[in-house]
């Protein structure tokens, strides 16, 4: 069973081509379901997060303890471009995640950051999927902010320090939390969501049936 984490913006229904999807018994208001995926070929769960991290963490911890079958793990998101190298419906394959849990009136005091590295072979994977599809694709460091609201001068500031290349608010927690329970999660994020949501569907299906994890 491959766990798909993503935001309730991403339709993920179609582009799995997802059959039986029944919701399952988390708690609160959550959104996770289980359905058989045509595309992936396996049966998934489908945890549909919004922007809280704490959210993202229990649904996460929820999943993992009640269906011991889930061997892997998809991560699905969209980048706000850092790096001007980040193109429009540009696959971005992440090569290290950071994490900034700080406020940014704290930042002039000095920024700590957490950060993992993404193995050279979960993102071989990706890169291989990408390279069948017949799609763009750049690495990148991609940081997590505490701030889902932050402004064109906080993009600015992170730019000028030369580290991240994108911001993805989520891709940290999932990959932290997923990791803690020896799961391998498989990022793809992509460059310019408004690009994004207008015209890149289709490639997107090609993307995941060309994916072949290692589980």
């Amino acid at each position: 069973m491959i766990l798909i984490c993503t935001k309730e913006d991403i339709k993920m229904e179609d582009l799995l081509e997802l059959s039986g999807l029944k919701l399952t018994p988390c708690p609160g208001e959550m959104q996770i379901y289980i359905a058989n995926s045509k595309v992936l070929k396996d049966e998934v769960m489908l945890f549909k997060c919004n922007e809280s991290i704490v959210q993202c963490k229990v649904g996460i911890k929820w999943s993992l303890d009640n269906y011991k079958q889930i061997n892997s793990s998809i991560f699905i998101g969209l980048i706000d471009p850092i790096n001007s190298s980040i193109l429009k419906n540009q696959i971005v394959i992440p090569s290290d995640l950071f994490n900034i849990n700080q406020t940014e009136l704290e930042w002039g005091r000095g920024m700590i950051s957490s950060s993992i590295k993404i193995k050279s072979s979960q993102q071989k994977i990706i890169r291989y999927s990408v390279y069948k599809s017949n799609l763009d694709f750049s690495y990148g460091r991609i940081v997590s902010l505490n701030n889902n609201n932050y402004s064109k001068y906080i993009i600015e500031e992170l730019k000028s320090l030369n580290k991240f290349d994108g911001i993805n608010n989520l891709c940290f927690t999932i990959n932290e939390t997923l990791t803690s329970y020896e799961i391998d999660t498989y990022n793809i994020l992509i460059g310019d969501p408004k690009e994004y949501l207008s015209s890149k569907k289709i490639q997107l299906k090609a993307l995941f049936k060309n994916l072949i994890l290692d589980y």
